[in-house]
């Protein structure tokens, strides 16, 4: 996944990075590639960008290892993008069973299955998406 195309040079997958350290599931390199499902070189990659952006603080430890701290600044990172909008369109024969699924993801907070010319008037896209 690239870098946001809007100008931010934090992903979303970032964020997620930021929210194991902040939550105390990953502490040291080999946490974040483990929990991520990516190599220690890619993990690594994530790491920097968080750090050169002041996101995320680092100590070293004897042998190589890093130990890894969510920032002032990358609390408030966290704070200020504690939701996102998706608009996932898949075929209306999936769409209660994509619905059950995303449910069950950790950090989803809320899913509601929509037609075609969704008219909820407290629908994030005004009620004219489909």
């Amino acid at each position: 996944m690239g870098r946001e195309s809007d100008g931010d040079p934090i992903t979303s997958e970032d964020r997620n990075l930021l929210r194991l350290v902040a939550n105390g599931h990953a502490a040291t390199s080999q946490d974040i590639a483990r929990l991520l499902g990516v190599s220690r070189r890619e993990a690594g990659g994530k790491v920097r960008v968080l750090t050169a952006a002041g996101y995320l603080g680092v100590r070293r430890l004897e042998a190589g290892q890093h130990h890894y701290e969510v920032t002032v600044a990358g609390t408030a990172e966290l704070a200020a993008n504690v939701t996102s909008y998706l608009l996932v369109q898949v075929d209306d024969r999936v769409a209660a069973d994509t619905a059950y699924l995303l449910e069950r993801q950790d950090g989803i907070t809320s899913v509601t299955v929509h037609s075609p010319g969704c008219c909820c008037k407290n629908c994030p896209w005004g009620g004219d998406h489909g």
